[in-house]
């Protein structure tokens, strides 16, 4: 019996090292390609044969090797949504944000890391003629979609890529459920354009299991102008740690970040909003609280039964103001939550929200 269960382990561990082998081979490809031309065909395939080799003997246990697996699933989930989508992937925005932001502050191939900072913060710039702004969006009840299956959380997907490829602002996959997007229209253009998508996303009516619990498709977004970015990137650098730190970081690759923060740190207080508002609404129906609550609660600052019945009562009279208020001791727990750097960015961040 040993011998059979040894041998079935060999089997499984040879199968796992084959596989592994399959995702390195087109993992070279995809990070080596400029080397094609360069190298050749035969000395091309040569380095990546010994690349693959140096990888795998890098494995060197069983949990290794799960990781280069998981690593590879991740992966052809990520371009399942895709194609379910139809959206390109956030890489494709960093890509467009390097190119305008070049533009725009005038970054050159000499400029060190340094330099790429000191002409951000510039001063004598102010940027008010510019509709540079990025947006960031959440899409709701995902997870409560899925229950049905994927086939029907891909439904839902769809339809959101369909309705961001139509729009003007032109979106991306950043995650999941995420969608960011870059654009450069005027800012009451730009807001009637985010409020028409909303309204479509609203009017998606073929997902039952939203219907049956009283939900509507829903897109919760927050936008955040250059100028926002630049203001927020000029205080941190006012600060000594700070500004060694975005040097270490790439200081143009975490403007990017922050700039998308900011505007996902609104989107993500919108969610709160909602999610703690369907919540409150649903507390005196019994059943329909407890069946949602599981998949509502995380997008509302994992917010705690207790924590919503105690609100209830303080809401009475002023529902808007002690939602607010909770929600802003929230967010001072997570920045409390935070040491050094991290902590005055995300406080520096929240200042401006």
């Amino acid at each position: 019996m040993e011998s059979n269960i040894e041998n079935t382990n060999i089997s499984e561990a040879n199968l796992k090292l084959e596989k592994a082998r399959e995702w390195l081979w087109d993992a070279h490809d995809k990070e080596f390609n400029y080397l094609k031309d360069a190298l050749g065909e035969e000395d091309y395939n040569k380095h990546k044969e010994d690349w693959v080799k140096n990888e795998l003997e890098n494995c060197q246990d069983t949990e290794d090797l799960n990781e280069v697996l998981e690593n590879r699933t991740e992966e052809l989930r990520q371009a399942y949504i895709d194609s379910v989508t139809g959206l390109e992937r956030r890489e494709r925005l960093f890509m467009k944000m390097d190119k305008k932001l070049e533009i725009i502050f005038g970054f050159t191939e000499k400029n060190s890391d340094t330099d790429k900072l000191n002409k951000i913060i510039d001063d004598n710039r102010d940027f008010k003629d510019s509709n540079l702004s990025v947006m960031a969006g959440d899409i709701s009840f995902l997870s409560l979609v899925n229950v049905e299956g994927h086939r029907t959380g891909d439904k839902l997907l769809k339809n959101y890529g369909d309705l961001l490829l139509k729009s003007a602002i032109k979106g991306y996959r950043h995650g999941g459920d995420e969608v960011t997007a870059m654009f450069d229209i005027p800012e009451k253009e730009a807001e009637a354009e985010i409020e028409e998508i909303k309204n479509k996303v609203k009017e998606l009516k073929n997902i039952k299991i939203l219907r049956d619990h009283g939900l509507e498709p829903n897109l919760d977004t927050g936008t955040a102008h250059l100028r926002e970015a630049i203001k927020v990137f000029g205080e941190l650098a006012k600060d000594q740690g700070a500004k060694e730190a975005l040097l270490k970081k790439n200081p143009v690759k975490e403007f990017e970040n922050i700039w998308l923060e900011i505007a996902d740190k609104r989107s993500q207080i919108n969610k709160g909003r909602t999610r703690i508002n369907l919540l409150l609404d649903r507390l005196n129906d019994k059943k329909s609280y407890q069946k949602l609550v599981g998949f509502l609660r995380k997008g509302g600052y994992n917010i705690t039964d207790e924590e919503i019945f105690d609100l209830a009562d303080k809401a009475e009279n002023k529902k808007e103001e002690e939602i607010n208020n909770f929600i802003n001791k929230k967010e001072e727990e997570i920045i409390q939550g935070k040491e050094g750097y991290d902590k005055l960015r995300a406080k520096t961040i929240n200042k401006i929200i």
